[in-house]
């Protein structure tokens, strides 16, 4: 929005003003456990069931981390998290090792599923289900041709499943 980079590929929840959506999909919210973790045989889980694991999260400040305490708080879950970070590799290593639970999008993980022996199970909270991958430039320009490229190449990728 401030002219310093040509595109962005981000998270969003609603839209901004002064930003022209050049892709945009609905990316759902996921639990991230090992492949022999209790829940890991389910194909969709809601987020009280996580409530008798150890749970490892986000920091405050992301779309994920936002709609993950609109849902709790809509629903009167209290979560005690046993590891807090802004990394999403640390958050996803640390499930893997720990046995514990994170959350992800699919995104995030859809190459490491596995290889490092981890299931990504939908999470069907309607809260979850509200966040969108964009892909962003400046309302009203006109992009230079190798610019407009490389979001075709992303949009294609990303429709592609990466």
């Amino acid at each position: 929005m401030e002219g310093t980079a040509d595109v962005a590929v981000t998270f969003s929840t609603a839209p901004e003003k002064g930003v022209c959506v050049e892709h945009s999909e609905r990316h759902d919210i996921r639990a991230l456990v090992r492949a022999d973790h209790p829940l890991a045989d389910r194909s969709e889980a809601a987020l009280a069931d996580l409530l008798p694991y150890p749970l490892a999260l986000i920091e405050e400040g992301t779309t994920l981390r936002q709609l993950f305490d609109i849902c709790c708080s809509m629903e009167g879950l209290e979560f005690d998290p046993v590891f807090v970070s802004n990394h999403t590799i640390a958050l996803h290593s640390f499930a893997r090792l720990s046995g514990s639970v994170t959350l992800t999008g699919r995104l995030s993980v859809r190459r490491r599923l596995d290889a490092e022996g981890l299931v990504a199970i939908p999470l069907t909270n309607p809260e979850l289900l509200q966040r969108n991958l964009q892909i962003q430039t400046m309302a009203q320009r006109r992009l230079p041709a190798p610019v407009r490229l490389f979001v075709d190449h992303l949009i294609a990728t990303i429709r592609d499943g990466g």
